[in-house]
């Protein structure tokens, strides 16, 4: 929780530390954005904590990008924008067109979602760490999920 929490601050402080142009700026066709990698960090992150919440039967099972309604606000067609709506998967060109709202909305939802993706980890009993997760299709163990979508997040920031 030390790593991923860590992880999740060090993300958040260098982009709050950004210009607006620093920000939304694009190194190039396969160097997205700090927004767009926050974002991608974030909804990964939000997949995560709502399918933890539902395999241990707890409420909010919903992602925060579904309560917020943020597709539809932020004008992005859901099934366009990657794989479950994260952005893994996009061509290049249809991530560099992706247009986000301003930086404290990109943050904001990053924030909400780390909380949530902390608090759904945090209530997983001791005991169900080392158990396959539900519906896993590498017969990967919580744990081993937990570690995998923090090291993506770490990723980011290399």
């Amino acid at each position: 929780m030390r790593f991923y929490t860590l992880t999740h601050e060090r993300l958040l402080k260098v982009s709050v530390d950004l210009s607006t142009d620093q920000f939304f700026r694009s190194g190039g066709p396969s160097l997205h954005s700090v927004a767009w990698q926050l974002w991608h960090s974030a909804r990964w992150d939000d997949v995560f904590a709502a399918h933890l919440q539902a395999d241990f039967e707890r409420e909010p099972r919903n992602e925060v990008w579904q309560r917020e309604g943020l597709a539809e606000k932020w004008s992005f067609t859901p099934g366009s924008i990657g794989r479950r709506d994260a952005g893994t998967g996009m061509d290049d060109a249809s991530a560099e067109r992706m247009r986000f709202p301003g930086q404290a909305a990109v943050i904001d939802y990053a924030r909400q979602v780390f909380d949530f993706a902390i608090s759904a980890i945090s209530a997983i009993p001791d005991s169900d760490l080392t158990i396959v997760a539900k519906d896993d299709r590498d017969g990967d163990t919580y744990l081993d999920n937990v570690i995998t979508i923090s090291s993506i997040s770490a990723g980011i920031l290399e």
